[in-house]
């Protein structure tokens, strides 16, 4: 089997900012209407304001519509929280190309605060790529797009502060052989996503062996393909 070095220093031309190796990486096959989100509503439900802030990217604003009112629905009070005697607002919001311009404001000055009452935000790319959201630490990609570039941008919105943070993308439960979904299937999402680019260049090493209850090496940090890849009993035992 083939073990790349997914904490490598540089890659050809690409820095290690681009590489972007505190994000743990996830790939899921999509259920059904919306299925594969419901622990999204269920965080909210249960931890209210500490629920950790997410960002979900969508590719259509019809299909952002659909999950945003399904999640809604799935959290409890439709995600309402209090922030006064008699007033409230939402934990759960939606932002796209046909947002109007005071609720994008409203929706966009709040999310970046660290302690924002706004913990799950529904996107399309239109969600401004240069913005730094702090506290962000997860970004889900609802459906892969069309371009690489645009997943490595939308993926690259978790931990822009450089803390741990994760990226779960969701593929058809059967993919397409020709496309990209597939090619993530069984290997190192990292490195399927990153070969793409002009300038990398895959370096290989050893893999780790240190058979300790976890670890914390670059196999268990980089995506769920590599992170079984390591013998750490944690793993052994799943």
């Amino acid at each position: 089997m083939k073990f790349f070095n997914c904490s490598v220093l540089s890659h050809g031309s690409l820095s290690i900012f681009f590489l972007r190796p505190e994000i743990f990486m996830e790939i899921q096959k999509r259920e059904s209407k919306h299925e594969s989100l419901r622990f999204i509503a269920d965080e909210v439900s249960q931890n209210g304001i500490l629920a950790p802030k997410t960002l979900v990217f969508m590719n259509t604003i019809p299909e952002l519509n659909d999950v945003f009112f399904w999640l809604r629905d799935k959290t409890t009070d439709y995600g309402r929280l209090a922030v006064g005697k008699n007033s409230f607002t939402y934990m759960i919001e939606m932002f796209s190309g046909s947002t109007n311009a005071r609720t994008k404001s409203r929706i966009m000055s709040e999310f970046v605060k660290p302690d924002s009452t706004i913990r799950v935000l529904i996107a399309t790319v239109a969600f401004g790529m240069g913005v730094n959201v702090q506290g962000l630490t997860r970004v889900v990609v609802y459906k892969i797009p069309d371009s690489v570039s645009i997943l490595w941008q939308e993926i690259g919105r978790a931990s822009r502060g450089g803390q741990p943070g994760s990226a779960l993308i969701l593929v058809p439960q059967n993919p397409t052989e020709a496309s990209l979904g597939h090619s993530l299937l069984n290997t190192c999402l990292r490195e399927a996503i990153l070969k793409q680019f002009t300038g990398y260049q895959n370096t290989q090493r050893v893999p780790c062996t240190c058979g300790l209850s976890s670890c914390s090496c670059y196999l268990c940090n980089c995506c769920t393909f590599c992170k079984l890849q390591c013998v750490c009993k944690e793993n052994n035992d799943q």
